[in-house]
């Protein structure tokens, strides 16, 4: 039996957060959980099991109790059994058990936290306050885990958008001009942040959350064209570097015609535009051109310089709704050659669009992860039991010149999908839901048990459409999206040893259908790819494999499986957007196999 070794050491004083009762020695095993994992504090259940529930495996379980040996002062020689780390409140009741108070997490690290006053009298503790309730908004991190010396990046796990989000924040709150660059050495804990600012910022004790201090850096008023530079990036996450005043939205930045209707839409809330002002679209082509026709509007909006008074252009007169020509709902690639379309952008046609691909640690998801990567795609990789490999799949992605987050989380877990969803939003949207993550028994008919159904179910079924349910405003938006399930032919035949996973990855088919229908109202289409037997790790795990890869090489009409990236391709082509009327469908990959079962 595995266990842990290590007894308490003589008492020490008990901190004041955390108190003696076991409640206390919850919260602290909580927080000492939340900093080894990196999990979200608010999904670390006192009661889920570590391993179970929470994917937490026995290595990982080890540096657990060595951080609990280092925070609570635990000595070398007691043996603690492993069960006892099998959830927090075991765990915790492992020490209140030897009735030992708990000492201060700030106590236990490996290093005394030094006060900021201390570092540098000029930080005010009225400055790092409001960066830390900055930070936590921006983040919506916990105020509490929000250390003056925490590394953003290293510690926290911010990356470098969410700084540059940060940053942003930064400028509004303490009145600093629009083009104010930080030295990334001053950015990379609140400690240093406050430093920085006290030296550019005149003093702000008594500095209001919305009001630029007196003294302050001046402030220029936001012209037309910062205006609607922002409201670019914001809508395309393309860095504002790259939005040149004159760039073609089209030709040069690769923005296509739904992409500039978002745009629009942002336009008129940010300047607050009637209905009954037609904006041309085609007068949107750059920044430049968008910026003039706004100019020349006939009433000031929102206190904007630069507006002027004067007579309507044609590009941007008053005219009745109900005279607005009908727009035929063609997008551009419905009418593009192939070659055409991923020739966008050097050979990034995705450029601008974010995937979420789930169970993308390994495997076909971790495939169709890097292959929409290489096109262009900022991918959010999730995986649950492959967190590492999740978060190796990551940084292969970017070391390869692409962009990729990695969120930790089962689509089967109420909880994790809202975190993980929660994320997604924060990171701006979704435009493509690849729904890889699955679950279900492959083995004789008679093992499959009320666990396996439930499980089963509770992944490929509830997971999928309660995570589409989330998806699919955020794609709306954006202007829409597509949505791409995954089953298998199997699903309507028989064969030994997948009745479980035919059973579900059929209803995955159907619900797929309705999905497509539920969703147009959203422009979001619903696609299932039906793959057959692959090449690759999975396939190695079923039973008798060997014999089972002979069968259906004999079976498929060119004697081979079906290789990861013909998926891939196919993936990639429904989300083009070059064959739309593609929509509820199940699409066979397979190689001809089942034309011969």
């Amino acid at each position: 039996m595995d266990t842990f070794t290590s007894p308490l050491s003589e008492p020490v004083v008990a901190s004041s957060a955390y108190g003696h009762a076991e409640g206390g020695y919850i919260d602290a095993f909580i927080d000492l959980v939340a900093d080894v994992t990196r999990y979200p504090r608010d999904i670390l259940d006192a009661d889920a099991d570590l391993e179970n529930d929470l994917g937490i495996d026995s290595v990982k379980r080890g540096e657990i109790f060595l951080a609990a040996r280092r925070r609570f002062q635990l000595a070398d020689e007691l043996e603690v059994p492993a069960e006892a780390f099998r959830t927090i409140r075991s765990a915790a009741a492992a020490l209140t058990g030897r009735n030992r108070p708990v000492v201060a997490l700030s106590e236990g690290r490996d290093r005394p936290v030094e006060p900021v006053l201390a570092a540098n009298a000029n930080a005010s503790a009225d400055l790092l306050n409001q960066l830390t309730e900055l930070v936590a908004e921006v983040t919506r991190y916990p105020a509490d885990i929000l250390l003056p010396d925490a590394d953003f990046e290293n510690d926290l796990g911010i990356d470098s958008v969410k700084r540059g989000e940060i940053l942003v924040a930064v400028r509004r709150r303490f009145g600093l001009a629009e083009d104010f660059q930080a030295d990334p050495s001053d950015f990379r804990t609140l400690e240093a942040v406050a430093r920085m600012l006290s030296s550019v910022v005149a003093p702000i004790a008594a500095l209001a959350p919305d009001t630029p201090p007196a003294g302050a850096i001046p402030v220029a008023e936001p012209t037309v064209l910062s205006r609607l530079k922002d409201i670019v990036a914001r809508v395309t996450r393309y860095p504002e570097e790259l939005l040149e005043p004159h760039a073609d939205f089209e030709d040069d930045l690769g923005i296509d015609s739904v992409k500039r209707g978002e745009i629009l839409l942002a336009v008129r809330d940010e300047f607050q535009l009637s209905t009954q002002v037609a904006l041309n679209p085609e007068g949107f082509r750059t920044l430049e051109a968008a910026a003039r026709i706004l100019e020349e509007l006939p009433v000031p909006k929102n206190g904007v310089t630069g507006l002027r008074h004067g007579t309507a252009p044609a590009t941007a007169q008053a005219v009745p709704a109900a005279a607005a020509a009908p727009v035929e709902p063609v997008r551009p690639n419905h009418r593009r050659e192939l070659t055409d379309i991923f020739a966008d952008n050097g050979g990034r046609p995705f450029a601008g669009k974010v995937a979420l691909v789930t169970g993308s640690g390994r495997g076909i998801g971790k495939d169709i992860a890097c292959s929409l990567a290489r096109l262009g795609a900022t991918v959010i990789v999730n995986a649950f039991h492959s967190r590492e490999e999740g978060e190796q799949t990551t940084a292969e992605i970017v070391q390869a010149g692409g962009s990729a987050h990695f969120l930790w989380g089962s689509v089967a877990n109420p909880q994790h999908r809202k975190a993980l969803f929660d994320a997604i939003e924060d990171l701006g949207g979704v435009d493509f839901f690849i729904s890889n993550a699955s679950n279900g028994l492959i083995g004789p008919f008679d093992r499959i048990d009320d666990a396996a159904w439930a499980k089963g179910f509770q992944t490929n079924l509830v997971g999928l459409h309660q995570c589409a349910l989330r998806a699919a405003p955020m794609m709306a938006r954006r202007g829409g999206g597509k949505i791409i399930t995954l089953s298998t032919p199997v699903s309507h035949r028989h064969v030994a040893d997948f009745a479980c996973m035919a059973a579900l990855k059929a209803s995955v088919e159907s619900l797929t259908r309705s999905m497509a229908v539920e969703f147009a109202a959203h422009n979001v289409s619903v696609n299932c790819v039906s793959a057959g037997a692959v090449y690759g790790d999975l396939i190695k795990k079923f039973p008798e494999s060997d014999k089972a890869i002979s069968y259906w090489t004999q079976k498929s009409l060119g004697n081979r499986l079906v290789y990861t990236q013909e998926i891939c391709n196919f993936i990639n082509f429904l989300l083009s957007g070059a064959a739309d009327a593609i929509n509820g469908s199940i699409l066979v990959i397979d190689g001809g196999i089942t034309i011969r079962l």
